[in-house]
């Protein structure tokens, strides 16, 4: 298969507004401060979501020592905050949470040998044969976050499209997730889909 990629639905203009500006003051100026209002605004908004607070292992525990962190005299607190901390706030800040498309796994799922054998679109944007036009984001979710521009999307969606839906239950409930988070993106003024190297 291709690499560990997962698709995420993003929100670039939090990203753009309220992320990554805390983070290049951390790491402009060396001000924590709003880094430190994003971390407890999250968990403001974990402390109603304990099933997100337990899939993101981000216990009050965890957010005690992240706070630790961006309070102390640690040399490598850009280090840590772009490791540690990024995946966690992206995910809580930027992620919008749907009960109808959640973020698709597109490295180890049943659903790929399927897309593969019918779009070699599908096929190359996962296994970097095709390069994607959008911005890769400096603050990510894993090693690396790629938004696709509007003209990925759009091809995406158009191959997925060709694709009929599998017969296979297990692998029809990920294309029709996949095909949702698609739909959901490509209708939103405010979000864009994110393919991420975990």
């Amino acid at each position: 298969m291709g690499l560990d990629y997962y698709l995420y639905p993003f929100n670039l203009s939090t990203y753009e507004a309220t992320v990554y500006p805390a983070y290049q003051s951390l790491t402009e100026s060396g001000d924590a401060e709003p880094m430190l209002a994003l971390v407890h605004e999250c968990d403001r908004i974990l402390a109603a979501e304990p099933i997100l607070r337990e899939k993101l292992y981000w216990t009050k525990e965890s957010v005690a020592e992240d706070v630790g962190v961006l309070e102390g005299t640690r040399d490598d607190k850009e280090d840590y905050t772009r490791v540690f901390l990024a995946p966690k706030l992206l995910e809580v800040l930027c992620v919008p949470r749907s009960a109808d498309a959640t973020p698709q796994d597109m490295g180890r799922s049943p659903l790929l040998p399927y897309l593969y054998e019918r779009s070699e679109l599908i096929k190359d944007v996962f296994t970097s044969v095709t390069e994607l036009r959008g911005e890769v984001l400096s603050f990510a979710i894993g090693e690396e976050t790629q938004l696709f521009s509007d003209e990925d999307l759009s091809e995406f969606k158009e191959a997925l499209e060709r694709v009929a839906p599998p017969p296979d239950p297990i692998v029809r409930g990920e294309y029709d997730n996949l095909f949702r988070l698609v739909e959901l993106t490509s209708a939103s003024s405010e979000l864009t889909l994110a393919r991420c190297l975990i």
